[in-house]
């Protein structure tokens, strides 16, 4: 197993597949641990970027 570390203010989480908290963002395909388990996304600029893709796709399907 990796020894990288996730560190938010002075917290380390230690990146552990067998824990709930761990994630793989969707857009970058980067495993990351979470704290709020209702986060996917690695950061909010990856979350943006996928939405934004994601409404173009639609949004363009619409109009043909």
């Amino acid at each position: 197993m990796d020894d990288k570390k996730f560190s938010k203010d002075s917290r380390q989480i230690k990146l552990d597949p067998d824990s709930p908290n761990y994630r793989v963002c969707p857009a970058c395909k980067k495993p990351h641990m979470v704290y709020n388990k209702g986060r996917d996304y690695c950061s909010n600029k990856c979350y943006q970027d996928f939405y934004n893709a994601t409404h173009r796709v639609v949004k363009s399907s619409r109009h043909i």
